[in-house]
């Protein structure tokens, strides 16, 4: 992953609602704001266009390329990132 100047996108404050699942995230409960979901896949899998598909997914909407910094910042800020390559294989 490219965390370099030029891969940046943009850079927002969190908003309000961001701010307090955030700290409720590192306070309380780490999991309260996690969904995972488990798929059994029958068949071949063509490794090459899954990949390729999550690829545009996440070139398509930002919330995919997006990190949260907080260590170290004054304020929380999420980080949209141009580029976040996918790798299965």
């Amino acid at each position: 992953m490219d965390y370099s100047k030029k891969n940046l996108q943009n850079i927002y404050p969190l908003s309000s609602m961001q701010t307090g699942m955030l700290l409720h995230t590192l306070t309380q409960d780490e999991t309260a704001y996690r969904m995972q979901m488990r798929l059994v896949l029958h068949g071949t899998l063509n490794i090459n266009y899954f990949e390729t598909a999550w690829q545009n997914l996440i070139e398509r909407h930002d919330c995919f390329r997006t990190v949260f910094a907080f260590s170290g910042a004054p304020i929380p800020l999420q980080v949209v990132y141009q580029q976040v390559p996918v790798n299965l294989k």
